[in-house]
């Protein structure tokens, strides 16, 4: 298992953050997991472009720039101003903020390396509302109280 992660990381650089790419997560007291693809803002238009069923020159009327746009914005050549994001997401049915970041599955997945803290707050999501105001005020209550203590020693 070692060899497949040296091989890899050494021959496949890891994504720099907004690059597409395969990445290697590394599970604390587990060792490697899966591999997982990062997709990028060009790649994530395309892909709801394409799952809404509309050509480059339907999106750009519904988004009010010249087509070619568009495919700029797919090749990773350009990007869009806030104004033109916003009106891309809601052309095609998306937030701005899964074109830019993805899904907050995915933003999760990709970002908190132990997995079983994820497996909890996934949990702790679908509690009902008072359970999970609870959990967010004990971890609050948590945090505060480490950062007191940390600054003590200083």
């Amino acid at each position: 298992m070692f060899l497949l992660f040296s091989r890899l990381t050494q021959r496949t650089p890891l994504p720099r953050v907004g690059e597409a790419g395969w990445g290697l997560k590394w599970e604390a007291g587990r060792g490697l997991k899966e591999p997982f693809y990062i997709m990028t803002f060009k790649e994530r238009l395309k892909q709801a472009r394409t799952n809404k069923k509309i050509s480059q020159q339907e999106l750009a009327k519904l988004v009010g720039v010249h087509y070619t746009n568009i495919g700029r914005y797919e090749r990773g050549e350009a990007v869009p101003s806030a104004n033109v994001l916003n009106n891309l997401a809601q052309a095609l049915d998306v937030s701005p903020d899964y074109l830019i970041n993805g899904t907050l599955e995915d933003k999760a997945e990709n970002t908190i390396s132990d997995n079983e803290l994820l497996m909890q707050f996934k949990k702790v999501e679908k509690l009902p509302g008072d359970k999970k105001k609870l959990v967010k005020e004990f971890l609050d209550a948590f945090l505060f109280k480490d950062s007191v203590q940390k600054q003590l020693v200083l």
